[in-house]
């Protein structure tokens, strides 16, 4: 049976260095996702993002919260692209 068609799924990555969310890339990756961009921080990140024709469809931020600026620049990344609704913020 041929699959036809298949809208892949955007997804971009906004994490400090990381051996898992370097897997999860790299899973992606080999599966053949569609990964549009991978950023070490916020600033970066929001940059990419504003040279995107389109904002994917998923993104992963994972950060270090213990720096107390990262709040304040989560809320300038969702009031610049509040369109991105599946945003994932992994932390333990």
């Amino acid at each position: 049976m041929e699959t036809k068609n298949i809208n892949r799924t955007t997804v971009a990555f906004i994490n400090d260095k990381s051996p898992v969310m370097d897997l999860i890339h790299d899973d992606l990756v080999a599966s053949r996702g569609d990964v549009v961009f991978r950023s070490d921080n916020i600033t970066d990140g929001n940059s990419q993002l504003s040279s995107l024709r389109t904002l994917p469809d998923i993104c992963i931020i994972d950060l270090d919260f213990h720096d107390k600026g990262i709040m304040k620049q989560l809320g300038e990344l969702k009031f610049c692209f509040n369109t991105i609704s599946n945003a994932y913020i992994p932390h333990a």
